[in-house]
């Protein structure tokens, strides 16, 4: 064939990443196709709407939005440790849903997948890897 075609095949070997523009683009999508079950100890994405730090401990308290079918679900968490990158509003993590809480219960009264309390054990970048199917870490609290 003559310029500017070709008959050159690409190769899709590798490692192929879909980056998001944003961590929310990126949790509007997990809504949609991620994984949601709220189920003790299976991870689940979440966006991180607010946070605060613990001086004597590290730890981070946040304010989530966990990916869910309708579009997400509103609770309160902190990490696992007091280790760790700093979180900011709009990082996605994962969260870990270990059992419902009174306390929780007493602050989100309605809706009862608010009321589990969990726990923060990463955070990742907001892409997606065709060739692999995990996360990639920025920073694990565990």
């Amino acid at each position: 064939m003559m310029w500017p075609f070709t008959t050159k095949k690409t190769s899709f070997a590798g490692s192929a990443i879909l980056p998001f523009k944003s961590g929310k683009a990126f949790f509007e999508y997990q809504c949609e196709v991620g994984i949601v079950d709220l189920k003790p100890k299976q991870g689940i994405v979440g966006l991180v709407k607010k946070v605060s730090l613990e001086p004597e401990t590290n730890i981070q308290n946040a304010t989530l939005q966990i990916a869910s079918r309708d579009g997400g679900f509103e609770t309160f968490s902190q990490t696992a440790n007091g280790k760790g990158d700093r979180l900011v509003d709009g990082d996605i993590v994962i969260w870990v849903p270990l059992h419902p809480d009174p306390i929780l219960a007493s602050v989100y009264k309605n809706d009862k997948r608010s009321q589990w309390m969990g726990l923060i054990v990463a955070r990742v970048a907001p892409e997606i890897d065709t060739q692999r199917s995990q996360f990639r870490f920025y920073c694990k609290y565990t």
